[in-house]
């Protein structure tokens, strides 16, 4: 006899399905849902993943030690850019979906080709269609030269993706036109050589390639980022802060830690107790934290000594909340995945390792509901 779970992270929710596997006859147990944490594909949905296990587990009366097998089914990256209530811009690839609705879009319609940077343009293979990924190292003029010169013969640019505000600049400036979207601040995680669609439609109004009429073999995904009404996200205003210049207060005790927390990373700021990732949340969503780990101030000193199920308090002007720690783990020191806008309630620490400057700790955790 085994028990074995069946784990699939989707877009919104990630959700597990346990069941008793006896003489090849499957009895269904328990599920647990709950919603993905942060971009599926990546290194934070392991909260998700951990939190809808045990959910499914405990309804079943069984423990993570009873477990003969899991099976995860495949987490194809989701990238969010701007996410709004009306989308008037798209850019769908296999399980990508990006949108957003600045004023100013470059261009109408509909184009479906494979991704490639503008500047390898011009030696892509003929035969096929191309979406021009232009980053911000490429200035307006010069990509709507190389846009201009890559269509040729039997290979077509049918539309851009453009990291700066400039859809109106580049497209004032083709030959032919067609639709851009700018202002894509993630342009670097645009999947390359991957069949795609863009669709800008008319300001106001709202696309159908998600159809899959217009782009056939294109999935339809949605992803949401801080400045979507789907994802939680917390802006800092001036009434957040207490008298003596903090935002709140961190408390582990497991580690017999409550430190209090300053906007900012920077030397200064640490100095002073655990500073705030800037790009994060301080309440609702990813709240992303970091400190020393050496020293008088070594805050952090003893974090990935944390146990999963250990507890962490964030105290605010909001309120109280509790996480359970869901992951302890080295990461790469460039790599701030974890830090990514998520739907749900958790909170990210971030500290170096002793003697290895390379790499970094990082520790979630989950809220506790």
């Amino acid at each position: 006899m085994k028990i074995v779970a069946g784990i699939d992270i989707g877009n919104a929710t990630t959700e597990t399905a346990l069941g008793r596997l006896d003489g090849g006859k499957l009895e269904f147990l328990a599920s647990g849902t709950v919603p993905t944490t942060g971009i599926k594909g990546t290194r934070q949905n392991i909260n998700g993943i951990f939190h809808s296990l045990t959910d499914a587990l405990e309804k079943a009366g069984l423990e993570v030690k009873d477990l003969s097998e899991v099976r995860l089914n495949e987490a194809a990256p989701v990238i969010g850019d701007v996410a709004m209530e009306t989308i008037t811009e798209t850019i769908i690839t296999e399980s990508t979906m990006i949108g957003h609705n600045p004023s100013t879009p470059g261009g109408m319609g509909v184009g479906v080709g494979e991704t490639v940077l503008i500047t390898e343009l011009e030696d892509a293979p003929g035969g096929k269609d191309y979406i021009a990924v232009i980053p911000a190292s490429v200035d307006f003029e010069d990509a709507a030269k190389l846009i201009n010169k890559g269509s040729s013969g039997t290979r077509q640019v049918t539309a851009a993706i453009v990291q700066r505000d400039d859809g109106v600049l580049i497209h004032n400036r083709l030959d032919r036109k067609i639709p851009i979207v700018d202002e894509v601040s993630l342009v670097d995680k645009v999947p390359l050589g991957m069949r795609s669609a863009v669709e800008v439609a008319p300001a106001g109004g709202v696309g159908d390639v998600s159809s899959g009429t217009s782009a056939p073999g294109v999935s339809e995904v949605t992803t949401t980022t801080p400045e979507s009404s789907s994802s939680g996200y917390t802006e800092i205003t001036e009434d957040l802060y207490y008298d003596n210049g903090s935002l709140g207060t961190l408390s582990i005790p497991a580690i017999g830690l409550s430190v209090d927390i300053f906007q900012g990373t920077d030397s200064a700021t640490l100095k002073k107790g655990a500073g705030h990732f800037e790009d994060s949340s301080i309440w609702d969503g990813n709240v992303g934290l970091c400190a020393h780990n050496r020293g008088a101030n070594s805050y952090f000193g003893e974090i990935h000594n944390l146990q999963l199920g250990d507890t962490i308090s964030l105290t605010t002007r909001l309120g109280t909340r509790n996480y359970e720690v869901t992951s302890v783990s080295k990461v790469s020191e460039t790599d701030r995945s974890a830090l990514a806008a998520s739907g749900s309630n958790q909170i990210t620490l971030y500290t170096c390792v002793r003697d290895e400057r390379e790499f970094r700790w990082c520790v979630q955790g989950v809220e506790l509901v």
